[in-house]
Formats: structure tokens, sequence, C-alpha cells
């Protein structure tokens, strides 16, 4: 439960659409390639495939930012919330300087066979809502361990003193 002074920004989640979707990154379609980019000395490009359990938590406090490369992410069984916002104004901003803008945060249900590829520096965090949502995406690593990637996340609460709350119907 966030104290009294903690903004609580609302968003509701909302169906896929390539149109909903366009500022924050393409969704996956017939009609269409998508190339992945990436700059170099940023890492190796690593395929990773794992399983998230759903949650009841739907209060997010950190969210995160990656300039360096797009990033596909496909869910290949049950349905994940993909929360987004805008890439922060200014591409060079660290972590300590890059804006959240939460009037435009938004969250998509991504199903099962569904996928998107998010833009550079788009802000994002992922919630389970159904156990066993398996997820392929596409990552830079540092190293071969799993969690060595180049990303950057911010705790909201403690920067912004805000944290989003996701809102599920049902």
């Amino acid at each position: 439960m966030p104290d009294p002074e903690t903004v609580v920004h609302r968003v509701g989640l909302q169906p896929l659409s390539p149109t909903t979707f366009a500022p924050y990154g393409a969704v996956f379609g017939e009609d269409a390639l998508r190339f992945p980019e990436f700059d170099p000395d940023e890492g190796r490009v690593a395929f990773e495939l794992f399983k998230m359990r759903s949650t009841k938590r739907f209060t997010r406090e950190a969210i995160g930012f990656h300039f360096s490369y797009t990033q596909p992410i496909i869910v290949l069984k049950g349905v994940l919330a993909l929360i987004v916002a805008p890439p922060p104004r200014d591409p060079k901003a660290t972590l300590e300087t890059a804006d959240v803008d939460y009037e435009r945060v938004a969250a998509f249900e991504v199903r099962g066979g569904e996928g998107v590829m998010l833009g550079r520096g788009v802000w994002h965090d992922m919630v389970s809502l159904e156990d066993d949502t398996t997820i392929l995406h596409l990552v830079r690593r540092l190293t071969p361990e799993r969690f060595s990637s180049p990303a950057e996340s911010v705790n909201t609460r403690e920067r912004d003193n805000t944290v989003i709350q996701l809102e599920v119907a049902g």
C-alpha cells in the first residue's frame, strides 16, 4: 500500500493493436517483417525463453529502458500485461536524469501468439496475468549469465515518489 504522499498513476489494460501501440514500437503481423536494431559493442544478442507466474501485484515501482537496441517480445503461451512509456527525450539520459512521461504510460494485453518490437528507449515492465506465461524475447547480454543486461531500470517510488498501478478488469 503506497504511503499518502506517493503519487499513484493508474493505467488501464487495453487490447494490443498496431495503432495504439505505435508510439512504443510495432506489433508483429503478417503484413511486414520486423528487423531488430542493435548498437555495436553493447553485449551479445541472445534469445531468452522464460516463464512467469501470475501475480496479483499490480503496483509497479520499477521500469526500465535501453537505447542500444530494439527488443522483440513474443508471448508463446498465456497472457502478459506489457507496461510501456515513451522513451526519455534525451537518448543520452542516465537513470538519474531520464524522464518518465507518466501521462503517456500505457498497458497492453499481449496474448499467446502475439508479439511486439519495442522501440529504442521505450520504458517497459511486464506482469504475467496467467500462470506459466511463456515469453521469448531478444536481449543483449554482457556475459553469458542470464541477468547481465545493459538495460537500465529505475525505482520510480524512490526517485519520483510515483508508482504505476495496473488496472485489470475482472
